[in-house]
Parts: structure tokens; C-alpha cells; sequence
């Protein structure tokens, strides 16, 4: 574990910390598992960048030159694990892969900028449509530039705030939009040959996911209810964090012994960077927010358990 030193009271990074091996290697090795994190999900650096921030926050002039030294072994890293991936991708024979056929992070930022923020076919076919990767790229940033002209600073702020509404209040997380015949596909939902799909078990089951269906909508009642409490966690968390900001306290930290970074900022500025991700690039739907869940429920955990010190 990375050590921070606390001197006079004041939470700083200590050079002194680099000079154990372990602690530059434990940097780089970071760095790495980020490289490694971000290939399986963009999205999932988020909480790694909070802390990244949440430290900065902390930071005094003492530690500069430690901070520039980790950022380094940090960035080396993640080269040296990302540069031989995409290495690899292009030139292994295993799996047909054509790199012109990708899609750029500017392709989802013009899809989450229309209709509801979500996805949309017309949307894809329209970037499918330019035959190279860098056409694509291309097309893609002059339609960006054409809607936030078009949006002006009200008119994308209000497009914004409806897109934050499309992924924020379903507590079903989708099950009403995209429910179907789940466990039996209506193609072979009559294979009377088919053992799985006689079963009463699934049949059940099915059922619970069939939209439509009394026992989806009593689900969907109920993961409704609960979703409301997280919310309600979360808001008195942030409650509390700002009674805690005002009287300087920090009540919950990374380290038992001193009170160097606070799980509350790390959280809600993780929190908060999962909120941007969302209203920047294509979601519009509540499903989005599952990959979250995880800092959602610390921070609703933390509040629900706050109740007696916020009426304090």
C-alpha cells in the first residue's frame, strides 16, 4: 500500500516515499492495470481519475516534484501496456480485424447530442457511411460543431438536463423498455420438443420479464421503490458532506490513521465524473447507470448510515 506522509498537520505527498522501490513499482503497475481497464471499458478509469483529483485537491507545494514523478510512472505504465495492445490488435492474423471499420469517441459524443441522448441507427449509419477511420473521425467532429451552433448554450444546457432526466429516473434500469420474452424467445416459444423452455421454473421467470405482464409491472414497482432510497442515500450523503465541508471535518478517509483523502470526495467526485461521461457521450437510458452502481451504493450506503448525524 502507498504510504502518505502527514507533516504539521498538513496532508502532503512526501518524496521521501518514492525512495522505497515498492512504491514507484506499485505506481507503475497501476499504471499498467489502467492501460488494461480502459481496453475492457473507458468508462471504468472514472473512479481512478477521482482519486487522482481527490489527491491533487490535497496536495501542498512539498509535493510537486512526488506528484510529477508518480504521474510519470503512472503514464509510463499505461504506454507500456497500451502501445504493444493496439500493437497487437492491428497486426494479429487470428481474428479479421480492419481498423477503418472502428469507431472513434467522436461518434458517440454526435449520437448522445440528438433525439433522446441514446442510440440510434440513423446515427450509426450515417458514420458507417465514410469509408475510413479518419473520414469517419472527420464527419463526425462537423457534425458536432454544426449542433452546438445550432443548441447555443441554453438550448444544449436544456438538451442536457432532459438527457440527464432519460438516464436518471427509471429505477428499473431498462427492464420496462427493453422487456421481452427473455427466457423464451417468441420464435421457439411453442417448441413443445424443447425440455428448458417447458420448465416452470423459467416459465416463471419469463413471465416476471414479459412486458406487459402483472408480475413485470409489480417488479418494476418495486426496483423503482428501492431505487428511490438509493437516491435518497445519496442526497443525504451529499447533505452531510456539506455540513462536514463547512466545519471541516472529514469523517470518513482512506487511511484510519490520518485523514488524507476522504472516501465523500473520492465518491462524489467520481460520482460526478460518471454523470459528465454520461451527458457527454451516448446514454439516454438508465441502463447506462448500471456500470456505476458500485460508487452509487457506497455513497447511498454512506448517507442512509448518516441519518442520525444529519439531523445533528
Amino acid at each position: 500500500m502507498l504510504h502518505f506522509h502527514l507533516d504539521n498537520g498538513q496532508k502532503t505527498l512526501d518524496k521521501a516515499f518514492l525512495y522505497n522501490w515498492k512504491n514507484p513499482a506499485l505506481i507503475f503497475l497501476f499504471g499498467l492495470n489502467l492501460a488494461v481497464t480502459y481496453n475492457l471499458k473507458p468508462s471504468a478509469v472514472i473512479p481512478a481519475i477521482a482519486l487522482l483529483v481527490a489527491l491533487l485537491l490535497k496536495m501542498n507545494r512539498r509535493c510537486c516534484v512526488a506528484l510529477l514523478a508518480s504521474l510519470i510512472l503512472m503514464a509510463g505504465g499505461f504506454l507500456c501496456a497500451n502501445v504493444p495492445y493496439n500493437h497487437v490488435v492491428r497486426t494479429q492474423q487470428l481474428v479479421p480485424y480492419n481498423h477503418e471499420l472502428s469507431l472513434s469517441p467522436q461518434h458517440y459524443v454526435m449520437m448522445g447530442m440528438t433525439s433522446t441522448g441514446g442510440y440510434l441507427e440513423s446515427e450509426y449509419q450515417f458514420t458507417m457511411s465514410h469509408p475510413t477511420y479518419q473520414e469517419k473521425v472527420d464527419a463526425n467532429n462537423a457534425v458536432i460543431k454544426q449542433r452546438l451552433r445550432q443548441y447555443g448554450v441554453v438550448g444544449y444546457s436544456t438538451f442536457l438536463l432532459m438527457k440527464f432526466r432519460n438516464f436518471a429516473a427509471d429505477g428499473s434500469f431498462g427492464v420496462q423498455r427493453y422487456a421481452g420474452n427473455v427466457f423464451l424467445p417468441r420464435p421457439f416459444a411453442n417448441e413443445s420438443l424443447n425440455v428448458v423452455h417447458e420448465n416452470s421454473v423459467i416459465q416463471k421467470v419469463s413471465h416476471l420479464y414479459t412486458g406487459g405482464s402483472s408480475s413485470n409491472r409489480t417488479l418494476i414497482q418495486m426496483e423503482q421503490i428501492f431505487y428511490i432510497l438509493l437516491m435518497g442515500g445519496i442526497l443525504l450523503n451529499c447533505l452531510r458532506m456539506s455540513r462536514t465541508f463547512f466545519k471541516e471535518e472529514e469523517v470518513l478517509s482512506i487511511e484510519k490513521s490520518g485523514e488524507h483523502v476522504s472516501y465523500d470526495v473520492w465518491l462524489a467526485i467520481a460520482m460526478v465524473g460518471a454523470i459528465m461521461f454520461l451527458l457527454i457521450f451516448e446514454s439516454g437510458h438508465s441502463r447506462y447507470l448500471i456500470q456505476f452502481l458500485p460508487i452509487m451504493l457506497f455513497m447511498s450506503g454512506i448517507g442512509l448510515s448518516s441519518i442520525s448525524y444529519v439531523r445533528k
